[in-house]
């Protein structure tokens, strides 16, 4: 998959304690990529909480900046991402 943006995913519980855990994620991916960064970052059923501290938005998605938000959904914005993807094709 082509990526349509990077999106840096943080560890909120750990963040509290005073750690700093996450991981730069490319957008779309698949599920278990995704479960594999949370696995990497500790995030658990116990201890879920994510936060987004960072974003690499390429200008031909510059729109996606009023979505990308500390709290946004993960999900959601992998779906978008894999819509973009799908619909507007890398011209390679």
């Amino acid at each position: 998959m082509a990526e349509v943006l990077n999106v840096w995913i943080g560890n909120l519980g750990k963040y509290t304690e005073g750690k700093l855990e996450g991981e730069w994620v490319s957008l779309p991916c698949s599920k278990e990529e995704l479960e594999q960064v949370y696995e990497k970052i500790g995030i658990t059923e116990k201890d879920g909480e994510t936060f987004l501290a960072d974003f690499d938005i390429p200008s031909e998605v510059s729109y996606l900046k009023e979505y990308c938000t500390e709290y946004a959904n993960i999900s959601d914005l992998n779906m978008i991402a894999g819509l973009i993807e799908e619909y507007h094709p890398d011209p390679d």
